[in-house]
């Protein structure tokens, strides 16, 4: 999957390519020093994920895909 998609705006700038070590050291660094950026990250992504990523609409698109396969059998 597309991890930048799935976390907030926020979050982005915090996913970096796996063999960025350098990169990924140093964001860590940034995020240990600053706790309200990391309060507010935390914040964004979970309400990212309660509007797009709850139980009952992750039930929803289920279903919708079953049918679909159903459908074109």
């Amino acid at each position: 999957g597309d991890v930048r998609k799935m976390v907030s705006e926020d979050n982005q700038p915090y996913i970096l390519q796996a063999e960025d070590e350098r990169g990924l050291s140093s964001a860590l660094d940034g995020l240990l020093k600053n706790r309200s950026c990391r309060e507010k990250i935390g914040c964004a992504n979970r309400a990212k994920v309660l509007q797009l990523y709850s139980q009952q609409k992750m039930f929803a698109a289920y279903q919708q895909l079953f049918e679909e396969a159903l459908h074109t059998r």
